[in-house]
């Protein structure tokens, strides 16, 4: 069920999802203390010692950290409460919350401009009209708003040009193949969107005037993956877990770094309404 579901959803919410891998689900032995299932190469997290080191100091408890191969086994482990903790993407979270309801996000990291996650948007060339050609280029299927958007167009002219990266349908764009790109951009809960990051940017940097352009559609912001715990743990330990992780970009700045190596403005606090348009995209995607 579990990489049925991945299959339907390879590329979504592709911002902060990645690819994923196939490999076998992996049997976990449920131990004593705290679980943390971590994406690692073979059988090996980047930092497994130190992290498990810090986390039981700061927790007065064992904790182990799990390697996964990949999110679908990431997810059956905390779906089958073989591990307690996991560290997400958004659309990895939607899909093991739609699951089973089990798991609730403690904190997500944030960029050093404070961005706190994405917002995809439909670009429009101003003017340009290609009857024979179809109207959008949106890289693989289900990647950022695809699907939300196509639900809402008609017509054969109206089908995506679906391309197997976001460069390849941006490089369609530029080259005038296509009327429409979907993409995406930054987002700030302060300030709002980066409108020179992410696909803008590159849009910018292949020497297209922005005044050739339009957005004409914006999704609600998707935020960057949680840290997230099955929701039957102790309230207290979820809220010295939350503190914990708040704090450690300060405390332990290295630590930081193995957790998330992308996003170095630290960790905030989320909750599951953080995460509702991710659901959300999650199922019109299942709906296809």
């Amino acid at each position: 069920m579990i990489r049925m579901m991945f299959t339907v959803l390879a590329g979504a919410l592709a911002v902060a999802v990645g690819t994923w891998p196939e490999a076998s689900a992996q049997e976990v032995a449920r131990g004593d203390g705290l679980r943390i299932g971590m994406l690692g190469s073979g059988s090996a997290v980047d930092g497994a010692s130190a992290i498990e080191r810090a986390y039981s100091q700061a927790l007065g408890m064992p904790v182990t950290v799990f390697a996964a191969p990949d999110f679908p086994t990431l997810i059956e482990a905390q779906v089958r409460s073989d591990i307690d903790y996991a560290i997400y993407t958004a659309g990895a979270y939607a899909v093991a919350w739609k699951l089973c309801g089990c798991i609730d996000p403690l904190v997500a990291p944030s960029a050093r401009d404070g961005a706190n996650g994405a917002k995809a948007v439909l670009i429009r060339r101003k003017g340009a009209t290609a009857p024979d050609a179809p109207d959008m280029a949106a890289g693989p299927r289900g990647a950022v708003g695809v699907l939300a958007i196509a639900d809402k167009r008609g017509g054969a002219n109206n089908k995506p040009l679906e391309t197997a990266t976001a460069s390849e349908a941006e490089r369609s764009f530029v080259a005038g193949e296509t009327q429409e790109l979907l993409g995406w951009v930054l987002d700030r809960p302060i300030g709002g969107p980066d409108l020179s990051s992410g696909t803008l940017g590159r849009l910018a940097a292949a020497g297209v005037d922005a005044q050739q352009f339009e957005i004409v559609w914006t999704s609600e912001t998707l935020r960057f993956g949680p840290h997230a715990v099955r929701n039957d743990l102790p309230d207290d330990l979820k809220a010295r877990l939350r503190d914990f992780l708040v704090n450690l970009k300060l405390t332990e700045p290295d630590l930081y770094e193995y957790l998330e190596t992308e996003r170095q403005g630290g960790f905030v606090r989320v909750s599951p309404d953080d995460y509702a348009p991710a659901v959300a995209l999650v199922e019109a995607i299942l709906k296809q």
